[in-house]
This record gives structure tokens, sequence and C-alpha cells, in this order.
């Protein structure tokens, strides 16, 4: 999923004013990244879903593909606003996901998350460029539950 530039500007602009800005800890009882987000890939009718639970583990769904997945997020951003997300997936249904591949297990993959300052988006990195250009999203956060 690429990103519009100016949704991307925009959302970077708006995430260093709320971190400069707010003097409590983005954290607070939770992670912001806990919940159940999801985003429909443009200009085609394919699902990417990601279930982050509290206790490391995750749900990851892009297309016909589903992954069982552990996960580090980094408990504050970095300087940019980005939080360092480091994940492996443990196991998977073997389905083509959103980009016609199956992910590779056991792989440790580092993404970098910069959330809408209100939370309720996030679009996902693969590096901390202030760009943006390797960006997909925005991922939209449908509840902030967890699986049972």
């Amino acid at each position: 999923m690429q990103l519009t530039k100016a949704f991307a500007i925009s959302l970077l602009l708006a995430s260093h004013y709320s971190i400069a800005t707010e003097s409590e800890p983005v954290r607070s009882t939770i992670h912001p990244v806990i919940g159940y987000w999801k985003a429909i890939v443009p200009e085609t009718t394919c699902v990417e879903s990601y279930l982050f639970n509290a206790d490391g583990t995750a749900i990851f769904t892009s297309g016909n593909e589903q992954s069982e997945v552990n996960y580090e997020v980094a408990q504050q951003p970095d300087i940019n606003g980005f939080f360092k997300l480091t994940h492996t997936v443990l196991k998977t249904n073997g389905g083509k996901d959103c980009t016609n591949e199956v992910p590779e297990v056991r792989v440790k993959t580092i993404s970098y998350l910069l959330f809408k300052p209100d939370g309720t988006a996030f679009v996902s990195c693969d590096t901390e460029s202030e760009t943006m250009e390797l960006c997909f999203g925005p991922m939209q956060l449908e509840s902030n539950k967890q699986s049972d």
C-alpha cells in the first residue's frame, strides 16, 4: 500500500507536534499498537489486518495468508516519532498475501510505525526516513480489544 505523500507529510508533522507538546509519555496503560488494525490495499479489494495482543503475540492477515507472530515494539517513539517493531512469523497457513507472496517463517523483520496523534491510524515503514517513501498504510484502528 503506497501512502499518499500529502497524508504522510501531515501525519509526520502532526506526530512531531504531538510528541513535542506532550508532557506525559506516549504510553499510558497499554501500548498504542495493541488492538485490531485494518486497511484495504488501494486499487484492489485485498485486505490487510493486524491483531496485536499485549502479550507479544499477533495475528497478521493479508489476502489469503494468515500468520501467527511474536513481536516486540519500542515502548517510546524515537526522536522522529517512529516506534520500532520487530516481529517473527512463527506459523503461516501458506496462503498468498496481498503482494502474491508467502511470508518466511522464523525470519526477524523490522518495521517502523508512525501513529496518527489521536492513535486511530498508523503507517508502517521499512526505514525511519522522514521522506516516508518506503511506507504503507494507513492502517485504521478497528478495535482496541485483544483476542481472547
